[in-house]
């Protein structure tokens, strides 16, 4: 049964594989291709999941440096290539000051990943004027990309990450399928016998229960 298990680990691998993006050091994400993040429930310790690939990111800057004074920067707009669970940060400024100047010349976002970190010192600052600026931010980014010709859809459906052990999993899989190209958990399950599927579905409500 063991092995069962093993097998339906790594068919899953496949199947689900959603990475996490952060904001640390006053960074804030707005958007991610086209569609709001809720502010309101959004912190250091509530990430969104998204998946691997090209994803459009909106962010902006804001640090409180005195009681009920917050510095804010116009949100910034880029795209950026996630393949692994990634936070995006500036530059540590101690003073309200140093943080007002880099915001006027322009910031810049650092993307860490276990296997990479570079800056972004090309992005574009969204403006929206108003009462409230940037209040709709999803029709603020969406303004942008018909301006420019951009496809929120077509950023989000770029190539997926591979995992290095996928050509691994497949033909250890492929090898239990009896030479056929798929082979789906479904089917999987099907050649169980009700004893095993028993035992696979408790399996599947421990790792929920995790």
């Amino acid at each position: 049964m063991k092995k069962i298990f093993t097998l339906v680990a790594l068919m899953l691998v496949q199947h689900s594989y959603a990475l996490e993006l952060k904001g640390i050091d006053g960074v804030e994400i707005l958007a991610i291709n086209g569609k709001k993040i809720d502010s309101s429930m959004f912190s250091d310790d509530t990430k969104p999941n998204l998946e691997p690939g090209k994803n459009q990111i909106v962010v902006r800057y804001a640090k409180e440096f005195y009681v009920g004074q917050e510095l804010r920067s116009r949100p910034s707009i880029f795209t950026i290539d996630i393949q692994q669970d990634t936070q995006i940060s500036v530059d540590n400024f101690r003073t309200e000051n140093k943080a007002q100047r880099a915001v006027n010349n322009g910031l810049d976002w650092h993307i860490t990943s276990k296997d990479n970190k570079y800056t972004v010192t090309d992005s574009h600052v969204l403006i929206d004027n108003g009462f409230f600026p940037y209040n709709d931010i999803e029709e603020v980014v969406w303004r942008y990309n018909q301006k420019n010709n951009i496809s929120t859809e077509a950023i989000a459906s770029t190539e997926k990450a591979e995992i290095s052990n996928t050509a691994t999993n497949k033909n250890s899989i492929n090898s239990r399928n009896s030479g056929s190209d798929q082979y789906t958990i479904q089917e999987f399950y099907k050649k169980l016998s009700n004893e095993d599927k028993k035992a696979f579905r408790m399996w599947l409500i421990e790792q929920e229960m995790k």
